[in-house]
């Protein structure tokens, strides 16, 4: 279990990730994960996954309204399939390699969103996102990238109620698929449970703060620090 100062270190985080996210428009678990990572591997990926269902839900039911389903289905039976692939791989993970796996999740996931790809929402590139996505998330706690790529050119509003629809549907399974294999249990509940007042707190802050970040120079530092933190990761398992 971590001790009290790394659950203060990880929440504040967690807040600031969420703040950062309203302000540049990136997924928060792409500064979250790094640095819960630094902080202590014990937080990813099942803790962050359940304290981020808080967040979820909260901006899920807020715009309710506007989620786009109809590519769902395509996106829930894809995204269970790269999960049980990320089961398999994180079975037989060892522990020391963690941080290398992280790390490189972390830069696929900058690269990601730095690509300026023009994906067309399809059930085939849904199908595609999903998978990604489940296979990512599942092993790191953080699977957003490759759906935020599959909806960027619908309306900011659209955009942020379907991933967040998206990200709070998926998450039980996630959580489900990691407790059959083993890496989800009471300690892993309690930890990520320590997560949630971060999560909150940073969705309260992030709508007076968000407008004191410049944007032009919030998302480059962003990408830049997760960019960093991940070559720390992968420098740590070598």
């Amino acid at each position: 279990m971590p001790d009290f100062s790394d659950f203060l270190l990880a929440n504040f985080a967690i807040a600031v990730g969420a703040v950062l996210q309203a302000a540049t428009g990136l997924g928060a678990g792409l500064m979250i994960v790094p640095l819960l990572a630094l902080i202590s591997l014990q937080f990813l990926p099942a803790p962050v996954i359940l304290a981020s269902m808080f967040l979820s839900a909260l901006m899920a039911w807020k715009e309710r309204r506007l989620v786009e389903w109809d590519h769902v289905p395509s996106i829930f039976a894809s995204l269970t399939a790269g999960s049980l692939l990320a089961v398999a791989v994180l079975s037989r993970l060892p522990l020391d390699k963690m941080n290398l796996v992280f790390g490189l999740l972390i830069l696929a996931g900058v690269a990601i969103s730095v690509a300026g790809l023009r994906i067309h929402l399809n059930h085939p590139n849904a199908a595609l996102a999903g998978f990604s996505s489940g296979f990512m998330g599942t092993l790191s706690g953080f699977g957003a990238p490759p759906l935020a790529l599959l909806y960027q050119h619908h309306p900011a509003p659209v955009m942020r109620a379907s991933l967040a629809a998206l990200y709070f549907i998926t998450s039980p399974l996630i959580l489900l698929l990691l407790w059959w294999s083993g890496h989800f249990g009471i300690p892993q509940v309690l930890i990520g449970l320590g997560l949630a007042p971060g999560y909150l707190l940073g969705y309260w802050l992030a709508r007076p703060l968000a407008r004191f970040f410049d944007k032009g120079y919030a998302r480059p530092a962003v990408l830049a620090f997760s960019t960093i933190a991940a070559l720390v990761l992968i420098a740590r398992s070598l």
